[in-house]
């Protein structure tokens, strides 16, 4: 009698033992969040006709001579940047970088970060004069940005609320105009301004 009791106990510490385990791995409900670099994205959805979604709602569409590529090999959850096509005529705004496999394919903004997304960020404040953008998040969380001198006349177009990507200043000969690393994507003005070079602040 006593052995089967003893068994009985020992599955009961093990069941416990891996319970407690599992929830290690989550908090409220949630799996352990990815750490992002600047400027780096996580795709989270895609389509057949080539959209890419990210982890703010924010969808671009592959150019079509790409658009299976992305449906048909890229994986959910894939680190991927975007950078500025810089040859006119080049057949899209931005390239996408899939940073896992090394490759990237053409493609164009389409629609902006989901306004109750908690990941979109928008301008909290600018200052013109001195060049620094700061952006919130929904749970408060700041970044602080410095902007290109060269730039500075595109934010006065821009707007506190507006939503803002990150991106990378990344193309081979960015580097001969501009120190900065990264780029900002102002999505509610992105048809007039495009976008600015910018470097923490």
């Amino acid at each position: 009698m006593k052995k089967p009791l003893i068994y009985f106990s020992m599955l009961l510490v093990f069941l416990g033992m891996h319970l407690y385990a599992e929830d290690g791995l989550r908090a409220k409900g949630n799996l352990v969040p990815v750490i992002l670099n600047a400027g780096e994205h996580l795709l989270t959805g895609k389509s057949r006709d080539g959209k890419i979604q990210i982890e703010d709602g924010t969808i671009l569409k592959a150019i079509s001579p790409e658009q299976s590529k992305v449906f048909n090999e890229w994986d959910y959850h894939e680190h991927i940047a975007f950078s500025p096509n810089p040859y006119p005529g080049g057949g899209s705004e931005f390239y996408v970088l899939n940073i896992d496999r090394g490759e990237f394919i053409h493609a164009d903004l389409y629609s902006e970060p989901n306004p109750t997304n908690e990941y979109t960020q928008r301008i909290f404040h600018i200052d013109p004069f001195d060049g620094e953008v700061v952006l919130i998040r929904k749970e408060g969380a700041k970044q602080h940005w410095e902007v290109e001198k060269k730039d500075l006349s595109i934010l006065e177009e821009w707007e506190n609320g507006d939503r803002i990507i990150i991106g990378k200043n990344s193309n081979w000969f960015a580097r001969y105009f501009s120190s900065c690393p990264y780029i900002m994507i102002n999505c509610d003005k992105h048809h007039q301004t495009s976008y600015v070079r910018i470097k923490p602040y």
